[in-house]
């Protein structure tokens, strides 16, 4: 797609139809007045969309409003070839030049900023394929992915995968999609894990999980499974956190899940909900085992708690 099949004054208009097309949607806005030019070369390897773009200035942002209507969840690469990018996500900027790439979580807002013409190769796939490889999206975007020896090996299998385009043959298309995306996960693991402070990552990883079952304690389904869903990691990421703990994550749900009815059942004012109701709506499904619980966990049953309290 090419703004030179259109009249000077519709080609912005007209770009930025093409790039929600071709990507998510977005908001575009020219940095200049000048008249625009851009062209959008796409091809894919599978399930990885490769997409060469090439464009004067502008600015393009992915906001709630748009997130709210999207179905799909994406992520994406841009590999900058040309002139020079910025990425924003998650409160961090990252600036590209030439042979430097970052990664983008389309189901948070986001924006690219290019003050002059600029190159670029994205890669768009879809979102789980990253977080099914363990990777965990909140520290992974908007950072610069090319570090050391890793982010140099991945930077040039990306030209690669781009420069080979639709000639990979189809029945070797979803190997090559499969490495493409193993590679890009390695390439994350190694700028995050070339960040300072880890013990501080660590830590606020972990309160991130702890947070997020104290906000859905309410759930019949909260689970490993379910927590590293919303979170937008893997399970195995979750297990790793706690790895070592003398409580594993269900043990930790039932410990918090009987400390709030605990504490409901000492409340005066929810005196007129019945036992079995407090339970279930802090997440148990079953009368017998939540007093079967209680009372291993405080040394009497829910009944004569709530009596003595």
């Amino acid at each position: 797609m090419s703004t030179d099949e259109v009249a000077p004054q519709e080609r912005f208009a007209y770009w930025r139809e093409a790039i929600c097309d071709v990507f998510v949607q977005l908001d575009a806005e020219p940095v200049e007045d000048s008249p625009f030019d851009g062209t959008i070369v796409t091809s894919a390897v599978d399930a990885v969309e490769v997409s060469e773009v090439v464009a004067d200035p502008q600015l393009v942002v992915r906001s709630p409003r748009q997130i709210a209507k999207a179905r799909e969840e994406f992520c994406l690469i841009s590999l900058q070839t040309a002139g020079v990018g910025m990425v924003s996500q998650d409160g961090r900027s990252v600036r590209l030049r030439p042979g430097d790439f970052a990664l983008y979580d389309a189901t948070r807002p986001y924006t690219l900023d290019f003050r002059a013409g600029f190159g670029q190769v994205v890669y768009q796939f879809p979102r789980d394929a990253l977080v099914d490889r363990g990777v965990d999206l909140t520290f992974a975007t908007a950072r610069t992915l090319r570090v050391g020896a890793v982010g140099e090996v991945v930077a040039g299998f990306l030209r690669s995968v781009h420069r080979a385009g639709e000639e990979i043959p189809t029945d070797a298309a979803p190997r090559v999609a499969g490495h493409t995306l193993d590679l890009i996960a390695t390439a994350v693991a190694a700028a995050v894990c070339d960040l300072p402070e880890p013990d501080s990552l660590r830590g606020y990883r972990r309160q991130r999980v702890l947070d997020y079952i104290a906000e859905h304690l309410t759930d019949h389904d909260l689970s490993v499974a379910s927590i590293a869903e919303g979170l937008g990691v893997s399970p195995r990421t979750i297990y790793k956190l706690f790895e070592g703990d003398e409580m594993t994550i269900s043990r930790r749900i039932l410990a918090a899940r009987l400390e709030r009815c605990r504490r409901d059942l000492a409340d005066p004012l929810l005196r007129h909900r019945s036992i079995t109701e407090i339970a279930f709506r802090n997440g148990f499904r079953d009368a017998a085992h939540f007093t079967r619980a209680f009372k291993r966990a405080f040394g009497t049953t829910p009944r004569d708690y709530r009596r003595g309290s």
